[in-house]
């Protein structure tokens, strides 16, 4: 492994990794948990639509199919949820559901 290489490998594991975290940070505090977690299932077709793009990578049909395959899955799943409403977990939620319904001033608990 060359110097050239290696270090190109380092930047995309560092900087791939800050990217990554930063996307998923902010889209936990935008939408739900749920959505939030496609990226695991998103990034890979991302990045194999990358490669082709500026990598001349060519995917096999197999793959084109298996990708076609994971879009359809999450299409579904958000098609199948758009009308029920999912409670939101992540903390920036929880709060901003605190300063819109404070406690009462009696002391009792929210219903």
């Amino acid at each position: 492994m060359t110097a050239r290489s290696l270090g190109a490998l380092v930047y995309l594991i560092l900087a791939g990794s800050v990217a990554s975290f930063t996307a998923y940070m902010w889209l936990l505090r935008v939408s739900t948990p749920a959505h939030a977690s496609s990226y695991a299932f998103v990034n890979p077709v991302v990045a194999l639509l990358l490669g082709w793009a500026t990598g001349d990578e060519t995917p096999s049909v197999r793959t084109a199919i298996a990708a076609a395959g994971i879009v359809a899955a999450v299409t579904l799943v958000f098609a199948a949820r758009r009308g029920q409403e999912e409670p939101r977990t992540c903390g920036t939620a929880i709060r901003r559901d605190v300063l819109r319904n404070p406690l009462p001033q009696d002391g009792g608990g929210r219903t």
